[in-house]
């Protein structure tokens, strides 16, 4: 099963001078995600493609979870650079889904 989770993200491109939305990971599970595992360590798994213009947008400053199940700790927690902890509460947290 693959805990990843991906959020769309509005973001500004310096390119075209646009806001457009890139879907952002919050959640990153290394066994299903290994490319992704390694695109951080190179420093590119935050830059994004825009939608509108097709250049790189860099760098989108976001936290992320990563879940690594046969490893300790099983979480590792990245905090966006540029934001308070309560910016990266409130991207990370969300109000649990009720069924009934």
């Amino acid at each position: 099963m693959d805990y990843s989770y991906s959020r769309p993200t509005e973001v500004h491109c310096p390119h075209c001078n646009q806001m457009v939305t890139v879907d952002v990971w919050l959640i990153l599970d290394q066994g299903s995600q290994p490319d992704s595992i390694h695109s951080i360590i190179e420093g590119s798994f935050q830059t994004h493609p825009c939608p509108n213009c097709s250049k790189s947008i860099q760098k989108v400053d976001q936290p992320i979870l990563i879940y690594r199940s046969k490893l300790h700790p099983p979480l590792l927690f990245a905090p966006a650079l540029k934001t308070t902890l309560k910016e990266d509460q409130t991207h990370t947290l969300q109000q649990p889904t009720v069924y009934t």
